[in-house]
Order: structure tokens, then sequence, then C-alpha cells
């Protein structure tokens, strides 16, 4: 009989580690949400489904990349051409700027990555609904707590955000202190986000000569970017934190005609979602913007049998897709290896 590991999220750094992990262990997947995908979520247009959460991957991010190739999924290089569009407080303002590095997107979003690796799990098992609540672990074993069940196994693997995992699991024994005080301070990649999609017959911008890209200290958006797929035309926005929890679906497109001309009123479809009011990614802490990007890295084991997994403990690329794979793939050799003695 295979020793059982729980793993705590339905995430790709969680579904990644199930499929990594199915052949030597029983895995059981405990995920809060209703859904799996974690911080990749789309929202669905006409058939077509346009990112809400991660949306780009970069040439040099090799694991990400491999892996979509295995899995037989398809990406695109995200528009890019054309001019820059600034939200200038005396008015709109265009640039013409040379191409960027090139980044691609999902054909059919990010989530095709979760719909592959689900369908490789086997026999394992995904618990939707079942946050976890509390976490006991020793040499000799792990119990993991929701509020209407107990899970007994021979290890556990954490992929929630570090500062979301120390903020609302309880951990018996405790968290050494200093590790618990790292993971607090540690910001949650996009637990500040809030991000909208706008749906149109057609990319008009592209018409004009414009590239779909703009930014604005005005609002309500502080970035918009060309989210078209393949037969559907959509801009999508990063909501200026100040306007992330109040601003209306009137004032977006009030802003996307100001940048883009009067057919920006003849939207199809807006989509929303605010990260930091996500009670599954974020918690109070992770309200203030960054002014940087954070300093991720590995994490140590927590005890002989507990876990932590994610993108957040990615030394390299940590916070993006890239960096979950990595983390994914890291663990995932860990416990595989003859030393890791999981029985």
């Amino acid at each position: 009989m295979k020793p059982k590991i729980i793993i705590v999220g339905a995430g790709l750094s969680g579904l990644l580690m199930s499929y990594l992990l199915q052949k030597r262990f029983a895995i059981t997947i405990l995920e809060a949400r209703d859904r799996t995908g974690g911080r990749i979520h789309c929202t669905q247009s006409d058939g077509k489904r346009f990112d809400l959460g991660p949306t780009w991957v970069w040439p040099h991010q090799r694991h990400i990349l491999d892996l979509a190739d295995y899995l037989g999924l398809t990406l695109f290089r995200h528009f890019d051409n054309g001019a820059f569009a600034y939200d200038a407080p005396n008015g709109v303002e265009y640039y013409q700027t040379q191409r960027p590095t090139p980044s691609f997107r999902f054909e059919n979003g990010a989530m095709a990555l979760i719909d592959g690796l689900q369908q490789r799990l086997g026999d394992s098992e995904i618990r939707l609904g079942s946050a976890v609540k509390k976490i006991c672990h020793d040499t000799k074993g792990v119990t993991v707590e929701t509020d209407g069940e107990t899970f007994d196994a021979s290890a556990c693997i954490v992929t929630l955000p570090p500062r979301l995992c120390a903020d609302r699991i309880a951990f018996e024994p405790p968290l050494p202190s200093e590790l618990k005080a790292k993971m607090l301070s540690m910001p949650t990649w996009m637990g500040f986000s809030a991000k909208c999609v706008v749906t149109y017959p057609k990319p008009f911008w592209r018409e004009q000569g414009l590239s779909g890209f703009a930014s604005s200290h005005i609002g309500p958006l502080s970035e918009i970017h060309d989210a078209s797929a393949a037969t559907e035309a959509a801009l999508f926005g990063f909501y200026h934190t100040k306007s992330a929890d109040t601003a209306a679906p009137k004032e977006v497109i009030e802003q996307l005609v100001r940048l883009f001309g009067e057919a920006a009123h003849a939207y199809s479809g807006f989509h929303y979602h605010n990260w930091r009011q996500d009670p599954y990614t974020s918690i109070a802490a992770d309200a203030a913007p960054l002014t940087e990007h954070p300093r991720y890295g590995p994490s140590t084991p927590v005890g002989d049998r507990l876990f932590l997994c994610g993108t957040e403990t990615a030394e390299q690329e940590g916070g993006y897709l890239e960096g979950a794979v990595i983390a994914a793939k890291r663990l995932a050799a860990l416990l595989m290896s003859p030393e890791a003695h999981l029985q």
C-alpha cells in the first residue's frame, strides 16, 4: 500500500506536486475554494477564457515552457505592436516605443495548465470546499483537520502563500517563531492586485495603431494591456490600489474611452476579480502595494513530515508561474529520493 500524502491547495504547485508524486504515494488534495487553480483563474466569454490571474510566460522560463509542451498546450505571442498610451493629467499622450522582450500567453487561458494536470492525476483525490484549519505533525506522521474532517497521512505539503499559511492554519507543535515571522513578512504575489477584463467584438485599438498597452496615474486602472484571444478582442487592466475596492465598471469604461476612443463604449463583457479581498489568497497585510519584487527563496522542511511549497518558495522566478513549477519539482525530487523515508 502506498504511503499517504496530504497536499493543501489545488493550484499549480499542488497539482503538479500530486502528478510528480502519484506513482509512489497516495495523494489527497484539500482545496478551500470550490474550484481548482488557486491564483490561476479565468473568466469565460463566448466560449473563450481570459486570465484574471497570472497571464504571461517569457522565453527564459524553461520549466513552465517544458510543462506546457509536455501537456500539449499552445502559446502565442502577446500583442505589443503599436503605440503606448499614457493617461497624463493634462490629456492622453501617445509614444512609439521599441517592442519589449516577447511574452507569451496560453491559448484559452492559463487554466489550460490546470486542466492538463488534472487529466493526468490518476487516483489522486481532490476535495473542494475543504479549508484546512489545523495540522499536527511529529516524526511518525501528520493529522490534518478541516471544519468537518480529519485526515491522517505520512506527510503534508502546504502550497498556500506563506503569509496566508502562517495566518490561517494552526500548527501543533507551533511553527518556530523565526519561521512564522518570516512567513508573515513575505508578501503574497498578486495579493494586493485587482484585475478586470473587458471584451469587445474586435480589437479596435489596433486599427488606430495602438498596442493596447497604457499606464495611468489617474486611474482607476494603473496599467492596461491587450488581452485578445484568437477570436475575441479584450483589454485587461490592473487597478490602482486606491481604486481597487471601489471603482465601478462605468469608471473603467470612461478611462478606456479616454485612452482608446469612443469605440470602447461598445464592450460585450466586463469581468473583475479583487485578489486582495480573496480570503483564500490574501490577508490584510497584503493590501499594501509592492515597491519592488519580493525576495523569495527555498523553504526548509518545517518538520520531518511537513513541507512548504509554492511560487513564493522558489529561489528563482518566485511569484511567477515558473516559480511554482520550480518549487514543485524541487520538493518532489526530494520526496521521491530514497533518503526521504516516508512510510
